[in-house]
């Protein structure tokens, strides 16, 4: 399926790209969360209509996230989580999981579509 991305999307392009993904990715990933058009005419049209709109809101969330990895940076955390024997040592940051263990400090809110990100460049497994 030929997609047009609405925001970068990790190891397949940039905003603005025409890319050909896999049916199902496309239908269950990047059209859900408004990541990607399906690339008709009119969804062509209606991106360069709406191209300037789209990259200020992608620039407010870049500012967004680097002001989190500005209020993260230099701190450690550690997560612990029950595992099996046979369990590969992974874990699923989460509401529960932050407040059995305190989370991060006040004021360092990470919003839910940033947290696994935040685990696995801090040097953490996440699934």
């Amino acid at each position: 399926m030929q997609v047009i991305l609405l925001e970068r999307v990790e190891k397949l392009g940039q905003m603005g790209d025409e890319v050909r993904v896999k049916d199902g990715f496309a239908r269950n990933f990047l059209l859900p969360k408004k990541k990607a058009l399906r690339a008709t005419k009119a969804n062509r049209e209606y991106f360069q209509t709406q191209k300037v709109k789209l990259e200020a809101h992608n620039l407010d969330r870049k500012k967004d996230a680097d002001a989190v990895a500005k209020k993260l940076d230099g701190q450690s955390f550690m997560l612990i989580r029950q595992a099996g024997d046979r369990q590969p040592p992974r874990c699923r940051v989460g509401d529960r999981s932050r407040r059995l263990q305190g989370g991060p400090s006040p004021g360092a809110d990470i919003p839910g579509d940033q947290e696994h990100r935040v685990v696995q460049t801090a040097g953490g497994a996440a699934s």
